[in-house]
C-alpha cells in the first residue's frame, strides 16, 4: 500500500526535477585493467528536504548543509510522492525515485519566504522565540499548509542535469606546458 508524503525542493530551473544525483562527483575517471573511462556514480532519483520549515530556513540564508538563496532557487516545489520511493536519506535530505512522483506543485521561492517571514515577524511579536529556525521548528505544519496553499499544481519536466563528460583526447606530442 502506498503511504503518501509531501516533500519539499528549491528548483535552480523553473519546473524541472533531476533524472539524478551523486553524493559527490557523478563521474570519475577510471583507469584499470578494462581500460580507461568514466565510471557512472549518478543515483536514480533527486534530492529534497524532508520538511517544508527546512527548505525556507534555507531560503532565509541558514546553511542547512549548503546555502541557498531565492535569486538562485527561484521556485520551492512540493511534491507528493510515495514514500516507498526514498531510495536514501539523512537528517535534512532524502532521495526520491522519479517514479514516485504523484503531482508537484510549485510557488516562487521569494514570494514564499517573503511571506513566510511576515508570518513569523507578526507571531515573534506575541511569543516568545528566539530565531526564525526555532520558529520554524514550532510551526512545521503552519509553514506546510501554507504552501500547499499558495502553490500551484504544475508539470514537471525530468531533466538530466549530471550528463557524462566529454572525452578530450590528446596524443603526447599535442601536450605542452607554458
Amino acid at each position: 500500500m502506498a503511504i503518501m508524503s509531501y516533500y519539499y525542493r528549491l528548483a535552480s530551473v523553473l519546473n524541472t526535477l533531476p533524472k539524478h544525483w551523486a553524493y559527490c562527483d557523478a563521474w570519475e575517471w577510471v583507469s584499470d585493467e578494462k581500460g580507461s573511462y568514466w565510471e557512472d556514480r549518478r543515483v536514480p532519483g533527486f534530492q529534497v528536504f524532508g520538511e517544508a520549515s527546512q527548505a525556507l530556513r534555507a531560503l532565509s540564508g541558514e546553511d542547512m548543509d549548503g546555502v541557498y538563496e531565492a535569486s538562485e532557487y527561484p521556485q520551492i516545489l512540493i511534491v507528493e510522492a510515495d514514500e516507498n520511493f526514498v531510495s536514501d536519506g539523512c537528517s535534512i535530505y532524502f532521495a526520491l525515485e522519479c517514479e514516485g512522483v504523484l503531482s508537484v506543485r510549485a510557488m516562487p521561492s521569494k514570494e514564499a519566504l517573503d511571506r513566510i517571514l511576515e508570518i513569523y515577524s507578526q507571531e515573534s511579536e506575541q511569543y516568545d522565540y528566539d530565531s526564525f529556525a526555532e520558529w520554524c521548528e514550532d510551526s512545521e505544519e503552519e509553514i506546510a499548509g501554507f504552501l500547499l496553499k499558495m502553490s500551484e499544481v504544475i508539470e514537471v519536466s525530468f531533466i538530466e542535469t549530471l550528463p557524462r563528460p566529454c572525452l578530450i583526447n590528446f596524443s603526447e606530442s599535442e601536450l605542452w606546458v607554458a
